[in-house]
């Protein structure tokens, strides 16, 4: 059991290391340094995307987070969770657009021939800018967007990107002075900016760049939006789904190999797959496929209290010619969640076992992104 043990660490070493090789984060840290500030009184995209210009006047930003918590954390707004100070701040300053700038150069071991810019989930509107160029808008909450910047950025010296926030639009056909005619415009969005019944509005309503954001490197095709659905069929044995979108970018059709490996159990599986040129393909593999996607004694993933949150690891790649192309790395729990009405009561189920939910519902963990 110990050697069996090093084992899979050293095979999720090698997973990560191989991931650290073409996946880079953009989100705050020691090498990105995010700045923001109000779009009314910054300059022009132009002026703002030169590697020179000069942020001194700026706010520095944590991405992910929300441009309202930034000043917070500046200290140019009292700790607005303390008694009413959240009542004595200015609203205007944040209800309005407000830039994200970053500046970074790309890792060295970025040698595929694509480079993608991925990114998570913005609130609420996002128009994203790569040394001058736009690259496209996101509309929505925690939308997600994935750029092909091969042929727009830049392989040595320092890459400028622009993200622009807006606010949700207010209505004008009930009080448009005032903010409560955000409060179902708004939606979906992060249910507490929008206030509940005994908590204000969230300056700026929680808008920001709120999930991750991070480039990405691979040949001409790529493997997106990958994920493994669990069915658990008694505490004995689960079955799994695997599904992973293939987009070829090439002028060429490409036949390669789709290979997965899962730990623990050393579960792989293999699958040739040719993808026409320009063209995107949902794969998508279950246990008619692969007899080993049925998982006899599964470490069942179980919530606090009730068991260990056992978790899975799988890496999938697709190589062409004996080069990886593309891989995507992704932990999951095997569990199977279940909500009947019994005797009038809604009642939660997790791998059969009854659960006890509790918890007042406050969304504090909403209320400053």
């Amino acid at each position: 059991m110990k050697y069996l043990g090093i084992i899979y660490f050293c095979c999720l070493l090698c997973l990560s290391t191989k991931a650290q090789q073409t996946v880079y984060s953009l989100n705050s840290s020691v090498d990105v340094e995010w700045k923001v500030y109000p779009v009314a009184s910054a300059s022009s995209v132009g002026a703002l995307s030169s590697p020179d210009y000069n942020t001194s006047a700026w706010i520095t930003a944590t991405v992910p987070g929300t441009f309202f918590v930034d000043y917070v954390n500046a200290g140019l707004e009292a700790k607005p969770e303390y008694a009413d100070n959240i009542f004595l701040v200015d609203e205007s300053k944040y209800n309005q657009a407000f830039w994200y700038r970053a500046e970074f150069e790309i890792p060295a071991s970025f040698t595929h021939e694509k480079i993608w810019l991925n990114m998570e989930g913005t609130n609420k509107k996002a128009t994203v800018y790569l040394n001058g160029t736009q690259l496209g808008i996101i509309k929505g909450h925690v939308q997600r967007a994935k750029y092909d910047i091969s042929s727009k950025i830049f392989q040595t010296g320092k890459n400028v990107l622009l993200v622009r926030i807006d606010i949700p639009k207010q209505r004008n056909d009930r009080n448009p002075q005032g903010l409560d005619s955000y409060a179902n415009y708004a939606m979906p969005t992060y249910m507490s900016s929008a206030s509940w019944d005994w908590m204000p509005y969230v300056p700026g309503l929680n808008c920001g760049i709120t999930n991750d954001i991070f480039l990405s490197a691979s040949g001409t095709v790529s493997l997106n939006d990958t994920w493994i659905r669990s069915l658990v069929i008694n505490k004995t044995q689960a079955e799994l789904t695997l599904s992973t979108e293939m987009k070829n970018t090439g002028s060429q059709t490409v036949t390669g190999t789709l290979n997965g490996v899962i730990l623990p159990g050393n579960i792989q599986f293999s699958k040739t797959i040719e993808i026409l040129a320009n063209t995107e393909l949902t794969v998508r593999l279950d246990k008619n496929d692969f007899s080993q996607l049925i998982i006899n004694n599964p470490r069942l993933w179980w919530p606090n209290g009730y068991g260990e949150p056992n978790l899975y690891d799988c890496r999938l790649t697709f190589s062409v010619n004996g080069e990886i192309s593309d891989e995507a790395n992704l932990s999951f729990g095997i569990k199977k969640y279940e909500y009947k009405t019994e005797n009038t009561a809604l009642t939660f189920y997790i791998n059969g076992e009854k659960v006890f939910l509790k918890g007042g519902n406050w969304g504090i963990s909403e209320y400053l992104l």
